[in-house]
């Protein structure tokens, strides 16, 4: 739940997921997910990352940045909420 709303959120490419991270489990911020990596079929990507999509509650994908308040650069790969 974020800001009253119910999201499902799709983490991919992480490396090494934490033991207690099941399909369906409720996270909370700042709980440790897993490692990002390289995983997948991602030959356009070679970089350590990790792909979020974001469902609403009708399960249409929508855009994550304003949820997280992100900025995306999209010549990087990075945003500034990524350490």
């Amino acid at each position: 739940t974020i800001n009253g709303q119910v999201y499902k959120i799709l983490y991919g490419h992480l490396s090494g997921a934490a033991a207690e991270i099941k399909v369906g489990a409720n996270v909370s911020q700042g709980q440790f997910l897993g490692k990002t990596g390289i995983t997948g079929n991602i030959r356009d990507v070679p970089f350590k990352h990790v792909h979020i999509e974001v469902r609403n509650s009708a399960n249409q994908k929508i855009d994550p940045g304003p949820l997280f308040n992100a900025k995306f650069d999209p010549k990087t790969g990075k945003n500034d909420k990524c350490k």
